[in-house]
């Protein structure tokens, strides 16, 4: 049903409630069991892998027929479908692979970039829910990884058009949290063939787009000194060229792995956040709910003796035959850091390496 962008009688917005009864529906399908079986994926029709010579033309065929499965735009709207005729059908997609990744990959992304912050944050939650049972799978299932990572390879150009939202919130906002360890995950999972498919087409749209300010430096751009007709002229090219050629490129997936970067970036110890006297006590209670805890600089002969029910050797010396308590200083600390060490690391690992084979797929193609 179709509802206007307007507020009822009770105070609740129409668009904004038929957006929230959406997300409902899609936390029962992140939730299916049989998720990856019922989306069909192509990856499972592959009968063999293709070798060496034919491999680029495969890879790009199937990129394309992947990207050929992608709804049509305006479905998954944040706020439902609306128009100024009630009386119009709303076209409902025929039944294709990949239906259900690009259904929920969609309105969860189109809900992120929602005006209401309950709303973003329901809406990606639900997409790291989904991507957190996918690991959970491929770990489980022989193969299943490339599989599923096969399914999400749009998902990467998709979050490009969250960028300029994501670049206005801080490193460690639940949104940016949220989303970029799925695309990291679709990096790191995704067939490597495939990944450089998208960059090959990605790199070719890159073409005339290394004048734009946000891109980079400005090169070979004339000087103050010239006519004021020339920068007009320069200008509106530069306009026209923008409106004509506003596909995502190479270099926007250069801005997103930046942001990712940043995002995974570790913020430090718990020891020294409680040794400088920050009280920031929401954060400690963030990182433990998230992050696994862990001991450190633990006292290795207390630990012994403590394991095997001994007495240590500062209180045999003492003469007292009674093993006494040990001291606080002796007793484990327990904190997130090292688990977030590693998330940090792992991240950055995934995303250092998908910028050298964009490098490395870029030098091949510049290759006479």
């Amino acid at each position: 049903k179709k509802w206007s962008n307007k507020p009822s009688l009770i105070g609740l917005n129409y668009s904004w409630e038929t957006c929230k009864l959406r997300l409902n529906s899609i936390s029962l399908f992140v939730r299916f069991q049989d998720f990856v079986k019922v989306n069909r994926p192509i990856m499972d029709e592959w009968e063999s892998w293709p070798s060496t010579d034919v491999a680029r033309r495969f890879y790009s065929k199937e990129l394309e027929k992947i990207e050929a499965l992608a709804l049509p735009s305006g479905f998954a709207a944040s706020e439902g479908t609306t128009a100024h005729n009630r009386s119009s059908p709303v076209h409902i997609p025929s039944l294709k692979p990949h239906w259900l990744a690009e259904l929920v990959t969609d309105v969860c992304l189109s809900a992120a970039g929602h005006v209401e912050q309950s709303i973003q944050h329901r809406a990606s939650s639900l997409l790291h829910e989904l991507f957190h049972g996918h690991s959970q799978q491929g770990r489980r299932e022989k193969g299943a990884l490339s599989v599923i990572g096969s399914m999400y390879v749009p998902l990467i150009v998709k979050v490009i058009g969250l960028l300029p939202l994501l670049a206005s919130l801080q490193p460690k906002n639940q949104l940016r949290a949220d989303i970029f360890p799925c695309v990291v995950f679709v990096l790191q999972s995704a067939p490597v063939g495939l990944l450089r498919s998208l960059w090959r087409k990605l790199c070719k749209r890159a073409e005339g787009k290394g004048h734009h300010t946000n891109f980079g430096s400005v090169l070979n751009r004339p000087s103050l000194q010239e006519n004021t007709g020339g920068l007009q002229n320069i200008s509106n090219a530069e306009n026209n060229e923008s409106e004509v050629n506003d596909e995502p490129s190479i270099l926007d997936i250069y801005r997103l792995l930046n942001l990712a970067l940043k995002t995974f970036e570790y913020e430090g110890s718990e020891n020294n956040l409680e040794a400088n006297g920050v009280e920031n006590n929401d954060q400690l209670v963030t990182w433990r709910r998230e992050f696994l805890l862990a001991s450190e600089e633990r006292n290795n002969e207390t630990k012994v003796a403590t394991n095997q029910g001994q007495p240590s050797k500062s209180t045999l010396e003492s003469g007292s035959t009674e093993p006494k308590e040990p001291d606080q200083k002796d007793l484990p600390n327990f904190t997130t850091s090292s688990s977030r060490k590693w998330h940090a690391h792992d991240g950055s690992v995934v995303i250092i390496n998908t910028s050298r084979c964009i490098v490395s797929e870029l030098r091949w193609m510049l290759q006479p």
